[in-house]
């Protein structure tokens, strides 16, 4: 799915895991950062070429290609490099909670991908592995892999996190003057 639906999708989640409201940014942040180094790299690769079609072929090479690239995509999306990360967050001082929460939010993000990917979702076992990805049936993006109808379940989530985020920050505080 696209990053904002990821982002939308924590927020509805957030109120469910019955964590104290002010680690609501750090599951948030997990929902948005697992995609921030390919956006950045694409954006640098569009400045670059100045050309959509040749950053997009410049950015699958790189995809599937580069060690570095790779890793960037899959330190926080790999349910294994998640694992390793969780473990390594109980050996941490002062902000355990938070980085949890952190990496809760990376895992929301990281299943939503591992099923709505066809063939570029995360790679399952990174670091140890660097070829096995989940083939799910439905794509986030491809028409001939229902996209179409990701997208429209995409803009639905999206308006229902709109419409519950007005209802409580300016509906639910008139009733309670």
């Amino acid at each position: 799915m696209k990053t904002p639906t990821h982002v939308a999708i924590n927020y509805l989640l957030f109120s469910k895991l019955g964590v104290d409201n002010r680690y609501r940014k750090y599951f948030l942040l997990g929902g948005a950062l697992p995609d921030i180094p390919i956006c950045l790299v694409f954006a640098g690769l569009l400045i670059v070429t100045g050309n959509v079609n040749e950053t997009v072929d410049a950015f699958r090479v790189l995809y599937e290609g580069s060690a570095v690239m790779i890793g960037l995509h899959n330190v926080l999306h790999s349910p294994i490099s998640l694992g390793i990360l969780l473990i390594v967050s109980e050996c941490t001082g002062l902000y355990k909670p938070a980085i949890k929460i952190f990496i809760a939010g990376c895992f929301s993000h990281s299943v939503i991908d591992i099923y709505t990917h066809v063939d570029d979702g995360p790679l399952m076992f990174w670091p140890f592995d660097l070829e096995s990805r989940f083939t799910s049936r439905i794509s986030h993006w491809d028409p001939n892999y229902s996209g179409q109808w990701v997208l429209a379940i995409e803009v639905g989530i999206l308006l229902i996190t709109l419409a519950v985020i007005y209802y409580q920050k300016c509906i639910r505080p008139l009733w309670s003057l």
